[in-house]
């Protein structure tokens, strides 16, 4: 009789165990994408306050449009390399 508990006390601690491990990975997977959301909020907020700033600091800026040279940009030389997206 002891044994028969003995081992039903056991699978219910490993079932418990296994529940706190897949838990624990899903609250893991839950904070990455968390983190990436974040992160793209923030770098869209930074581009909105950068071409605010463009346009209130140069009255003669135009976004380069998909008939713009990068090299007539000034996006391409020694030094010089941005990334237009």
């Amino acid at each position: 009789m002891a044994l028969v508990i003995t081992l039903l006390t056991l699978v219910s601690l490993t079932f418990i165990g296994v529940a706190s491990f897949f838990n624990a990975s899903t609250d893991i997977k839950i904070t990455g994408n968390q983190k990436g959301a974040a992160q793209g909020l923030y770098a869209a907020e930074a581009g909105i306050v950068d071409m605010i700033d463009r346009l209130n600091t140069d009255a003669t800026y135009a976004p380069p449009t998909p008939y713009t040279s990068y090299i007539s940009l000034g996006a391409v030389g020694p030094g010089r390399i941005r990334q237009w997206f």
